[in-house]
């Protein structure tokens, strides 16, 4: 379902209230992991009771997977990745909503969705999607550690992520390490492929590779 920051109130008016309400911030539903395993977790969330939100400002390849959950979704209008506006826009959503708890997801969110959590006192649950390797020592990866100082708890999705945040933050703020979930139906409902779709004749050898290129 898609609906604007003027409907959102709509599903507590619905029925039987919520477990609890989420609003997830991420930039765009893109090809990436990050964006899929929110699109699995909001379907999931909805399946058990909660009422979900997603604050994003772009569509991309996981937006249908995100269009099959119960998602209300709020799509923000920017110019740029740290448009001025869209804090403020961030900011009357959470006012709207009124969420139990926001997540934020990657650069953008976790700085500007974190920032409106902050200004709203909103719980505030911070995701860690990678480890030390990509955040070299600059201005934006130290603002990003600041600003996770705030938060009320990290969650990572590897031992390695979560590593990062003990050498940096120690106990100061709340960890945990949950890995990313699998979508075994999906899985178990894609079609098989054999070896002659892929121009393969009987002798030929076939070498399967599983990992991250």
């Amino acid at each position: 379902r898609r609906r604007d920051t003027r409907d959102a109130g709509a599903l507590r008016r619905q029925g039987d209230a919520p477990l609890m309400r989420i609003l997830h911030c991420i930039s765009s539903m893109s090809g990436g992991g990050a964006e899929r395993q929110l699109a699995y977790l909001a379907r999931e969330l909805g399946g058990l009771g909660w009422e979900v939100h997603v604050a994003l400002t772009r569509r991309g390849e996981n937006w249908n997977r995100l269009q099959h959950s119960s998602a209300v979704v709020h799509e923000v209008a920017t110019r740029s990745a740290y448009d001025a506006p869209l804090f403020g826009n961030l900011r009357r959503i959470v006012a709207d909503v009124k969420p139990d708890i926001i997540q934020t997801w990657l650069l953008q969110m976790e700085m500007l969705g974190g920032l409106a959590a902050i200004a709203q006192r909103r719980p505030w649950v911070f995701s860690e999607r990678a480890s030390e390797g990509v955040y070299p020592r600059s201005l934006r990866n130290v603002s990003r550690r600041i600003i996770a100082r705030f938060a009320s708890a990290i969650v990572s999705n590897s031992a390695a992520g979560d590593r990062y945040w003990r050498n940096r933050l120690g106990d100061r703020t709340r960890r945990y390490v949950i890995p990313n979930g699998i979508p075994l139906a999906e899985i178990a409902a894609a079609p098989a492929e054999t070896g002659e779709e892929n121009g393969l004749g009987p002798r030929d050898p076939l070498v399967l590779f599983a990992g991250r290129l």
